[in-house]
């Protein structure tokens, strides 16, 4: 027997069956702002001039990642991307000289966000953030760069989940 199996022993058949959730936000925020889900919005005056924050991706996101956790149960980490002017420009050069059908495979046909995409997921890492969902994002890293460290940091946190 091995040392876990020592412990789920002593833990007998109840273990904990939580698991850990770790979340490319990114990916999930650009699948709403392109489904055809009803586009949420509230008013506010900002400095006194009436307002319209589009709500739609902190909305559902959120929505989502709350259910996934099994309303918090689950412990949650949330990745996000933070943008890397370099990194585009980069593959579009390297890749460039290999064939130009391939620059295009690097989300080079995506449309750039919009200003209402970039502050809806702003509101949205506010919002997780203080409402206890860990929440990462680092100056040139992209969620994907993240979320390897955040399985090796899970691994010793939650070595049983």
């Amino acid at each position: 027997m091995n040392m876990k199996d020592d412990l789920l022993e002593q833990i007998g058949g109840q273990g904990d069956r939580r698991r850990v959730l770790i979340i490319d936000y990114n990916h999930l925020a650009w699948r709403y702002s392109f489904s055809k889900a009803t586009g949420l919005s509230i008013n506010r005056l900002i400095n006194g001039i009436a307002t319209t924050i589009d709500t739609t991706v902190p909305a559902y996101t959120i929505k989502q990642i709350v259910r996934w956790s099994n309303f918090g149960v689950n412990p949650t980490i949330v990745c996000m991307d933070s943008p890397i002017k370099s990194r585009k420009h980069y593959f579009k050069n390297l890749i460039e000289k290999e064939t130009e059908t391939v620059v295009t495979a690097y989300k080079g046909e995506r449309k750039p966000p919009s200003g209402d995409f970039i502050q809806g997921i702003e509101i949205a890492g506010s919002l997780m953030a203080n409402g206890g969902i860990y929440v990462y994002k680092q100056d040139n890293y992209e969620a994907d760069d993240l979320i390897f460290a955040c399985v090796q940091k899970a691994k010793k946190d939650y070595p049983y989940l």
